[in-house]
């Protein structure tokens, strides 16, 4: 896990949800928890709320390259068709200094 997904993990819980490690046999209807690492089809997402089918993905500086960036809206076009929705953050947004939580 890297810092800045600490930080959105941290985040999540400030703001009242429950944040667990996704596990193969996970109780998924859960309203309030997020689950990390949630596989979903062919892809693994960073943060996904199954209870309103929302995923949270944050971008590093990779994903301004044009490779990963035309990887990920095909990803997203994907992942929207189930129903889904996506919330992409750049990761230089979230915080200055990830040290100030």
């Amino acid at each position: 896990m890297t810092k800045i997904e600490e930080y959105v993990w941290f985040l999540l819980e400030k703001c009242g949800f429950e944040v667990k490690y996704f596990k193969e046999h996970s109780f998924l209807d859960r309203s309030n928890t997020f689950y990390f690492q949630f596989p979903f089809l062919e892809f693994v997402t960073d943060f996904a709320l199954s209870s309103a089918k929302i995923i949270v993905e944050v971008d590093g500086s990779y994903w301004h390259n044009g490779v990963q960036k035309t990887h990920d809206i095909l990803r997203d076009q994907k992942i929207r068709q189930q129903g889904w929705k996506i919330l992409r953050i750049p990761e230089a947004r979230l915080s200055p200094d990830l040290g100030t939580h």
